[in-house]
């Protein structure tokens, strides 16, 4: 078991040796202290709590805007306490955005994007096309000679990145100079992994992603529902490119529902599913509190890297390509 609970925050374990040859944890860099103090339960007018995400400087532009306020803790406490938590929640995902109202189990169970998941796996997986049978590669681990391309970041998709790495995959991460990181899990969830920047707004660079789609295994997709689509590598467009293809999608709210186009982040999943309403009644401290650790990010991440790794299996077996789809707020729920 403490094994087990390791694996679900990673990052935090990270140790780097010094000239004295003792090893020492890495501190939290100030970005990240930033974020966590904003990216917390906050009372609301009509008596709730609403959490607003911080994380990346565009993303944190999008909830000030809309609260019409500062990024200190204090100045988003007193905007958000002139918010109905129902509405903020609808404005916040209006601007593309990222927040949650706080809701208890029993609230998020009679939630329609709840029923909605409730009546599907935790890992969906679905023939998309036919196809003839592609055996494994011959080798000492189970993906050997088995290609990745990972272009996720910031924790579920990285993390599924770095399990298929695991198991004898190659991995090649693909980002892009523009887009911001994180840079503790960066270190975190490169092992294994190769990587190149591509910027997906020239064609260039779209002309080389499609170039390596086709001789991929495997496609890693961690962006927003529908925006790699707009760039012409939506599900479809990259089976076209390659028949076989096992495309992995992760997402916050998972495969469809009310919510299914809204951003969200680890922190959403256990406001709005019940952990963080739960978490704060155990541990007494009269609040909804978060718990103290990114647990849906890690463990979608190595449910997503299971679900590709069974939709290989299928692949070797019956032949076609498959979608694989994985969610914060099915980890939350499970």
């Amino acid at each position: 078991m403490p094994e087990a609970a390791a694996t679900l925050r990673v990052v935090d374990y990270t140790m780097k040796r010094e000239p004295d040859g003792q090893y020492r944890r890495l501190p939290v860099s100030e970005s990240m202290k930033h974020m966590a103090t904003g990216t917390q339960p906050w009372p609301t007018a009509d008596g709730r709590w609403f959490l607003p995400h911080f994380n990346l400087p565009h993303l944190e532009r999008r909830v000030l805007d809309v609260l019409g306020c500062e990024s200190t803790p204090a100045s988003v406490s007193a905007a958000i306490s002139r918010w109905n938590a129902d509405a903020l929640e609808a404005a916040i995902a209006e601007a593309h955005a990222c927040g949650g109202k706080v809701r208890t189990r029993e609230e998020w169970l009679t939630h329609p994007q709840c029923a909605y998941l409730a009546a599907r796996p935790v890992v969906e997986i679905i023939k998309v096309a036919e196809g003839e049978p592609e055996p494994l590669p011959p080798g000492d681990r189970p993906l050997l000679g088995v290609r990745v391309l990972d272009l996720t970041r910031i924790l579920a998709g990285p993390t599924a990145g770095r399990t298929l790495a695991e198991h004898g995959a190659d991995v090649l991460m693909v980002a892009a100079p523009h887009l911001p990181q994180v840079p503790e899990y960066v270190r975190d969830l490169s092992h294994g992994k190769r990587s190149c920047f591509l910027d997906l707004r020239r064609d260039d660079g779209a002309g080389c992603l499609a170039a390596l789609a086709r001789e991929a295994d495997v496609f890693v997709n961690g962006y927003r529902p529908g925006q790699l689509g707009g760039r012409g590598f939506g599900l479809e467009d990259l089976v076209g490119l390659r028949p076989g293809l096992i495309v992995a999608s992760i997402s916050c709210f998972g495969s469809g529902g009310p919510f299914a186009t809204r951003v969200g982040w680890e922190q959403i999943a256990q406001s709005v599913s019940g952990i963080a309403h739960t978490h704060g009644e155990v541990t007494g401290v009269g609040r909804p509190k978060l718990a103290p650790a990114p647990i849906c990010d890690y463990l979608t991440g190595y449910l997503a890297a299971f679900g590709a790794m069974l939709a290989l299996a299928r692949r070797a077996r019956e032949g076609g390509s498959y979608h694989v789809q994985a969610s914060l707020c099915q980890s939350a729920m499970l």
